[in-house]
Parts: structure tokens; C-alpha cells; sequence
């Protein structure tokens, strides 16, 4: 049980940390899956409370999976296609990254939802556990992932203009193609701003699994009983 819950804690640390990364973000939010199953697995040792957080935790981590998984893999799908980007001017798929263009805020607004969900459940499974000190910094980097997201969609909502047109040579509905290869170089770079809130959150679950591997057990058995 106390192994199922370190290598749960160690997982989700480094896909917290992985998934904070652009592009790569769809694969970081699986290796925390992994993460989560372990934690479940092993929650019983360490009392009812975490217990409770551990599977509330997992509920919220499922639902905001979707919407991190539909926000990302699209963007991912977005940098990949787009027609004439280098090198030898791939031909990508101008349909895909047309779709995906005009419904970007939309998209913006998934991902940040995903967001919110996946990062209260990193909370959820952790807090119980934890000291004061790792508590704060649960919330200290929830909060700063909140900050960030909304950092994010202000900055790519303004970026959108030249992405997109009503009428031009593709007819109504059309995008510009130079400008999505600045746009996604763009929201490469400033989505880059979650790796802060992800190193916060996998700080404070390494600062746990630390615990537990220095036998720290009784008294969180004591606090959560």
C-alpha cells in the first residue's frame, strides 16, 4: 500500500511537471493518470481523510482529463498541420487547421477548464496528507495555475485577430496561414508560463513522498484518523 502510494506520488509529480510543457502536455496528463490509479490503490494505509480525497480526487482528475486532453491535442494537431511551414513547405491539412483556427477561443476556454478540474484533484489527493507548509503550497500553486490560465487566454485572445478573417480568399470563414505559424510560436511560448504553477504543485509532492520515505508515517496517520 505505502509503495502504491509513493510511486502514485512520484508519477504524479513528474507528469504535473511534463504536462506544464506545450505539446507535450496530452502525455503529462497521462503519466499523472498512471499517478492517480497508484494513489487510489494505496490510499487505505494512510486513513479515511485521504482516503475520501484520494477518490474525490480522481473523480475531478477524470473529468478535467477530457477537457485537457480535447484542449491540447487540438493545439498540438493546430502547430503540426499547418500548410507551408518548414522544412520543404509541408502541406499539412488546411481543413484541420482552419476548424481548429476559427474555434480557437473556444478551445482556449476547454483547456482552461480541463486546467481547473485536473488542478483541484492534485490538491484532493495530497492535502489530507500533508503538512501546513505542503498545504500552502498546494494552494499557493492551484492559484497560480489559475493566474496563469487566465494570463494565457488574455494574451492569446488578443493574438486571434490575424489568425482569422470573415471573408478572404478562402470565402467566409477563412484564416490566415502566415499568421498561424506566428500564432502558434506564440502560444507555444506563453503557454510555457504553466510550467511555474506545475513546478509549485510537483515541489509539493515531491516535499510528500520525501515524507514517506523518511518512515514519516504515524503522525500522518495520527492527523488523518
Amino acid at each position: 500500500m505505502v509503495h502504491s502510494t509513493r510511486n502514485g506520488l512520484s508519477f504524479l509529480a513528474f507528469g504535473i511537471l511534463v504536462s506544464g510543457i506545450p505539446l507535450v502536455r496530452p502525455i503529462g496528463a497521462l503519466i499523472a493518470l498512471a499517478g492517480a490509479i497508484w494513489l487510489i490503490e494505496g490510499r487505505e494505509v494512510f486513513g479515511r481523510r485521504h482516503s475520501n480525497g484520494a477518490i474525490a480526487g480522481f473523480a475531478l482528475y477524470a473529468v478535467g482529463l477530457a477537457f485537457v486532453l480535447v484542449g491540447s491535442i487540438s493545439f498540438l494537431l493546430f502547430v503540426v498541420f499547418i500548410p507551408g511551414t518548414e522544412p520543404s513547405h509541408w502541406p499539412g491539412n488546411d481543413y484541420l487547421v482552419r476548424a481548429i483556427a476559427l474555434s480557437y477561443t473556444t478551445i482556449l476556454w476547454i483547456d482552461v477548464v480541463g486546467s481547473i478540474f485536473t488542478g483541484a484533484a492534485v490538491v484532493f489527493f495530497a492535502f489530507p496528507l500533508h503538512n501546513f507548509a505542503g498545504r500552502v503550497v498546494l494552494i499557493i500553486g492551484l492559484l497560480s495555475s489559475v493566474i496563469a490560465d487566465s494570463a494565457v487566454i488574455s494574451i492569446l485572445s488578443s493574438d486571434l485577430g490575424p489568425l482569422t478573417y470573415r471573408y478572404g480568399p478562402n470565402g467566409p470563414g477563412g484564416y490566415d496561414s502566415a499568421a498561424a505559424s506566428i500564432f502558434a510560436s506564440q502560444a507555444f511560448l506563453t503557454n510555457l508560463i504553466n510550467v511555474i504553477p506545475a513546478g509549485i504543485l510537483a515541489a509539493a509532492y515531491l516535499s510528500l513522498r520525501s515524507r514517506i520515505d523518511r518512515v514519516d508515517l504515524t503522525p500522518l496517520r495520527s492527523k488523518i484518523e
